[in-house]
């Protein structure tokens, strides 16, 4: 597991993202729009000087009662002992010192933006104990008109509930995907028992990949004939190249994985150890980005076992020397169709100009063909709800 991390005002914000070289992918994940992670706040309270101040923009307001109620602190307050989930400081609601009915609500001020989201939900880390069996509660609430009107979201959590320990709580907010001004609020109701202690909070909303490559050799003008938006480089020794074709070459007669054209390398007239490139002429920029990743279709035959028939993805950062990205990639594996492939470009991220190639690799026996190339990247910088360079 690999992260990114970007801290902004006291605010921790960070996607997730696996890292995994090169992996055969499922026809039903190529299927569908990628999706990103995005973990939009992620907030522990450890950065508070002094305490009990809320760090911004954070803000505690009074609904029902006199107090705004909300504070931070170096653990528990009542029960007193219990540390902060994760050092050293939590938030908590001053029930302990309410009367009962009392209500305030902590409300992260900013708005969240899910006009681009798939699906959202928030979770957070509360305190349970047995210290009074009273039912002090924690609803969490949403406001889309700017916090004029607050509304549940899921059902209330008990502070008693039977147990002493810290537990992880999760509401979706799939309901207001679609949505740019989303306030998040956590009403805390006293029943003049012990507080309610929070720590750990993070709102994850999944966002849908951008599309920079979608290649599928359909759309030649004129037929036959690729696009300038694609360049041949001969690598190791003369007459490897890259050509679209209706069907498989050698083995002849495979329909394209998806009509109407595919592209092949013509390792079957060319001498052991040849090599081309195939290269998309234009740069991509990952300088934002905290994950990308290309996806192609490849046909494997089950003629010619013995020939080396192999393909290896590239990638060229800042105008350096080509790199392989992952393993070769094999003509003849024991399968005989279309394979999907995914190829992680995580230790690229960063890079203003990123350049994808597919070297073939000619062990003088079939053709490798090749179908549906693209390449996805998340939206990071561009619907978070903060203004940052």
């Amino acid at each position: 597991m690999a992260k990114l991390r970007l801290y902004i005002g006291g605010i921790l914000l960070f996607y997730f993202f696996l890292v995994s070289p090169l992996e055969v992918a499922t026809a039903a994940s190529l299927g569908q729009m990628p999706e990103a992670l995005l973990t939009e706040l992620a907030e522990n309270f450890d950065g508070v000087t002094p305490t009990p101040t809320l760090p911004s923009p954070w803000v505690s307001v009074a609904v029902n009662g006199l107090s705004s109620a909300w504070a931070t602190d170096q653990g528990a307050k009542f029960p007193a002992g219990p540390a902060a989930h994760s050092p050293n400081i939590l938030a908590y609601f001053n029930a302990y010192g309410l009367n009962k009915g009392n209500s305030a609500r902590l409300t992260f001020s900013s708005p969240i933006n899910l006009s681009k989201a798939t699906g959202a939900a928030f979770i957070f880390w509360m305190y349970h104990d047995t210290g009074t069996t009273d039912n002090d509660l924690l609803q969490v609430q949403v406001s889309t008109d700017g916090g004029a009107t607050w509304g549940n979201v899921g059902d209330p959590i008990s502070r008693f509930d039977g147990t002493d320990s810290w537990k992880s709580h999760s509401v979706s907010l799939d309901s207001y995907v679609g949505q740019s001004g989303v306030l998040v609020g956590l009403l805390g109701i006293s029943a003049h028992g012990n507080d309610i202690h929070l720590d750990d909070l993070a709102l994850e909303i999944k966002l849908p990949m951008a599309t920079l490559l979608n290649e599928n050799f359909d759309n030649l003008n004129p037929p036959g004939k690729l696009s300038s938006a694609w360049i041949i480089s001969p690598v190791v020794n003369s007459g490897g190249d890259w050509k679209p074709y209706p069907e498989t070459n050698h083995p002849a007669g495979h329909p394209a994985h998806s009509s109407l054209n595919l592209i092949y390398f013509n390792s079957f007239s060319t001498g052991a150890g040849t090599q081309a490139r195939l290269q998309y002429a234009y740069s991509i920029d990952l300088r934002t980005a905290a994950e990308a990743f290309l996806t192609f279709w490849m046909y494997h035959d089950l003629e010619k076992e013995g020939s080396n028939d192999r393909l290896q993805v590239q990638v060229s950062a800042d105008g350096g020397p080509w790199q392989n990205a992952g393993p070769e990639i094999k003509r003849y594996d024991g399968y005989k169709g279309w394979k999907p492939y995914k190829v992680d470009l995580q230790p690229y991220l960063g890079q203003p100009q990123v350049m994808i190639g597919f070297l073939g690799i000619s062990g003088f026996g079939n053709d490798l063909h090749l179908d549906d190339i693209a390449l996805y990247r998340d939206y990071f910088k561009q619907y978070l709800p903060f203004s940052f360079n």
